[in-house]
């Protein structure tokens, strides 16, 4: 089974977390490939990043193609004819981000079902403090690795208490047990801002936050998506008539700011031509450039002709749990 769920979100403090279970016991095997002995492939992931300097090529690593906590090194299922045994362990759970303090953090999961040290990654979409500031002290606490784009760049009150860094590239893929993600880039006002999509058992999750606007690659991800996690932050009213300075309403209502109620509605009605099922939970809403009555109504409007839409509307700071999703043996979801 994979349970999820919002851990919290908002202008403060923004947080997910996605976990297998491992309960469909059939994909728990021994994998045994024969072949030649190459077992090594271009850098998955820098080995020590505060060691490495801008893109140099005496700083990319050979690396195998698995992850190992103790090593700090992915393993990659893309090498062709590698010698190689494998096991299997399918268990897998993730967060990503974490805007909470460490207690806050473990009193909303606890609350949930879930257990912190059960955590194997953290995963960073960019550095603004929403998303940041609870991070290092979680991975510190529990030594959880954090992955992040290339092109981050952390504050030292950050980088120096993180447990590990993983750095990962846009427009790849890469696979660690039971889960596959890939990396796309964000369009917003931090350096090496990213979103993620995951896929464990065949069930795809897909994270657009922090965006001033939606690119192909996204749009072709969610249509993907069994669940979209999607950023709906502020109404363009109240946003317009708010206490915020001018500079910073221009910021948010950029390319390089936040998706509006309307860019998100509108962005669901265009993905639900597919026939997927698909489950949207409505996100970081600003605490005062937004409320969940404007989005709601801009939604009913919208979808007044009867076409079927499912989505949540995850209110400021409110905890979500998702619906849990059944894996039947051999790996689909219910």
């Amino acid at each position: 089974m994979i349970r999820y769920a919002v851990i919290g979100s908002g202008s403060s403090a923004n947080s997910y977390i996605i976990q297998y279970d491992g309960t469909d016991s059939s994909n728990n095997f021994l994998n045994k490939n024969k072949g030649t002995d190459n077992k090594y492939q271009d850098i998955l992931f820098h080995k020590d990043r505060k060691n490495l300097s801008d893109n140099k090529s005496d700083n990319k690593l050979k690396v195998p193609c698995r992850y190992d906590k103790n090593e700090n090194y992915f393993y990659s299922d893309e090498v062709p004819d590698a010698d190689s045994e494998t096991i299997c362990k399918d268990k897998i759970t993730i967060v990503i981000d974490n805007g909470f303090s460490l207690k806050e953090f473990a009193r909303r999961t606890s609350a949930l079902g879930f257990n912190a040290e059960d955590i194997d990654f953290i995963f960073l979409t960019h550095d603004h403090s929403d998303h940041i500031k609870g991070v290092s002290t979680l991975s510190s606490r529990y030594s959880i690795p954090v992955v992040m784009g290339k092109d981050t760049v952390l504050k030292s009150e950050y980088s120096d208490k993180i447990f590990k860094s993983l750095i990962v590239d846009e427009g790849r893929e890469y696979t660690y047990n039971s889960l596959k993600f890939s990396v796309f880039k964000t369009y917003h006002d931090s350096d090496g801002s990213v979103g993620y999509s995951f896929s464990i058992k065949g069930t795809v999750f897909t994270i657009i936050t922090d965006t001033g606007i939606i690119s192909e690659e996204m749009e072709k991800l969610a249509l993907a998506s069994d669940i979209l996690f999607l950023e709906a932050n502020y109404c363009p009213d109240m946003l317009e008539a708010g206490p915020y300075p001018w500079f910073l309403k221009k910021r948010i209502a950029s390319d390089l700011g936040h998706l509006s109620n309307h860019d998100a509605v509108a962005f669901m009605k265009k993905i639900n031509i597919s026939e997927k099922s698909r489950m949207t939970y409505l996100c970081h809403l600003s605490d005062k450039n937004n409320c969940s009555e404007k989005l709601e109504s801009l939604i009913k409007a919208s979808f007044s002709d009867g076409m079927k839409i499912n989505y949540r509307i995850c209110r400021k700071g409110e905890t979500v749990e998702g619906i849990p999703v059944k894996i039947r043996a051999g790996g689909m979801n219910e």
